[in-house]
């Protein structure tokens, strides 16, 4: 397992000259910086503050969270913002913590997190794979953190708030319509990341290739893991975008099952994966062609 980012680290990072682009982010954040760890979680403030806020990711396109390290630009984007939102529970610890004055949201602090995925003394953080959670855990805390920050937009923020939450039942619904008649519900995750998805929709995980942060199962798991698919009738492994494919497809094969795609991060610019909703729906999609259902 990788071992932590040193706060000592983060702090030198943070006393670099500066180059443009952390020039340009300093001048900004009287207007209202919010950085966010990872993509998902910009989107839900992006979905709140609406235009009063400047939302930053700090977690790269096709990187994978629990491997990234820190860069200066980072530091940089970290230390001009008005508030910093990060997932928690290990997830993101590769931003360091109290490397400068700027607030700090943890979006699971306080919840009651399922059994962790490798990360030591800490639960299953990839709570926002469920929409019910987001609107019901993660929005409020999102709201009063940003409400705290922008007191004069706070009518808009609960505004927007609320019509978002609206949104996410719809989503829900949608989601629960379009796995209600799958053929099977058990499959091979590449990480556990879908433990609170398949949780909501009645889906069923039979291990995952990838347990913890940045490794893979050794050869007696995989035997185990290969034996307990097939006694359980697992008709997918499910592959990620920011790991590897070789090991999955090479489950697959020998489980003699499809291979769909699941997406836990999306990305800006990437078609069908750029609003939380959209990454949702493409997610939606891609268990219930994995799991012989309508797509």
């Amino acid at each position: 397992m990788r071992a932590p980012v040193l706060i000592p680290a983060l702090l030198v990072l943070l006393a670099l000259p500066a180059c443009a682009d952390g020039e340009r982010a300093g001048a900004r954040a009287g207007a209202g910086d919010v950085v966010a760890s990872i993509h998902p979680v910009a989107e839900l403030v992006r979905e709140m503050a609406g235009d009063r806020a400047e939302v930053r990711v700090l977690l790269p396109p096709g990187a994978h969270a629990d491997t990234y390290e820190p860069t200066p630009r980072m530091a940089q984007a970290v230390a001009g913002a008005r508030l910093l939102v990060k997932v928690g529970g290990g997830l993101d610890d590769w931003i360091g913590a109290g490397a400068s004055n700027t607030p700090v949201l943890i979006l699971t602090e306080g919840m009651d997190l399922t059994a962790g995925d490798g990360h030591p003394g800490t639960g299953n953080p990839h709570v926002w794979l469920d929409p019910v959670l987001v609107r019901d855990e993660l929005l409020p805390r999102l709201a009063d953190a940003l409400v705290a920050v922008d007191p004069e937009g706070a009518a808009d923020t609960r505004r927007r708030a609320a019509a978002f939450a609206d949104s996410l039942t719809a989503l829900h619904d949608e989601i629960g319509r379009l796995l209600s008649d799958v053929s099977s519900r058990r499959f091979v995750a590449a990480h556990p990341s879908w433990t609170y998805f398949a949780r909501r929709y009645g889906l069923e995980p039979v291990g995952a290739l990838h347990p913890s942060p940045g490794e893979e199962i050794g050869t007696r798991e995989l035997a185990r893991l290969v034996a307990e698919a097939r006694s359980r009738d697992v008709r997918a492994v499910m592959a990620e975008p920011q790991l590897g494919r070789a090991g999955v497809a090479a489950l697959a094969d020998e489980l003699g099952v499809r291979v769909e795609v699941a997406d836990p991060i999306g990305g800006e610019g990437l078609e069908g994966r750029d609003r939380y909703t959209d990454l949702m729906r493409w997610n939606a999609r891609a268990f219930a062609r994995a799991l012989g259902g309508a797509s």
